[in-house]
């Protein structure tokens, strides 16, 4: 593995990298409590916090996001790990994936940041919510680099 490592491009070993980081990042405050900052025992899974239909629209916008980065994630390691998955359509898969997972995890965080729109600039968004929009960042920068290998630069 060391070696299929040593040689991929530099995008790959970037992407890889971003994608780690940001699973972490997407995990860490899809899980907590704190995406109120007024109250930090207010997470995503306290149905209490906005009514149920809202929530769970949230709830399932950011569980299908979670999948697809999982889903990237795991595309690019079977890339990297196994000879046979070493085929420019499992780059593909993981870049697709990627933007799959970015369309749902940002649908997910546009519909909680709908809720204080009406006072954006004094929003109650807490570090959970930041957290879930680093790792989103982290993978937007990781689509990039895949997407920079599968062209060729």
């Amino acid at each position: 593995m060391a070696i299929i490592i040593r040689t991929s491009s530099n995008y790959l070993k970037v992407a890889a990298i971003f994608m780690c980081l940001g699973l972490l990042l997407f995990v860490i405050g899809f899980s907590t409590k704190g995406w109120d900052a007024h109250s930090n025992v207010l997470g995503l899974w306290d149905q209490y916090l906005r009514p149920s239909s809202y929530t769970q629209a949230i709830q399932a916008m950011e569980c299908l996001g979670l999948i697809g980065y999982c889903l990237a994630i795991l595309a690019l390691f079977f890339y990297f790990c196994l000879d046979q998955a070493r085929r420019r359509d499992f780059l593909q898969a993981a870049a697709g994936f990627t933007f799959a997972g970015l369309v749902f995890a940002s649908i997910g965080l546009g519909l909680a940041l709908s809720d204080h729109w009406g006072n954006l600039f004094n929003t109650s968004i807490g570090w959970s919510f930041g957290l879930c929009i680093a790792g989103s960042c982290a993978y937007a920068v990781s689509l990039i680099m895949l997407v920079l290998q599968l062209m060729g630069c």
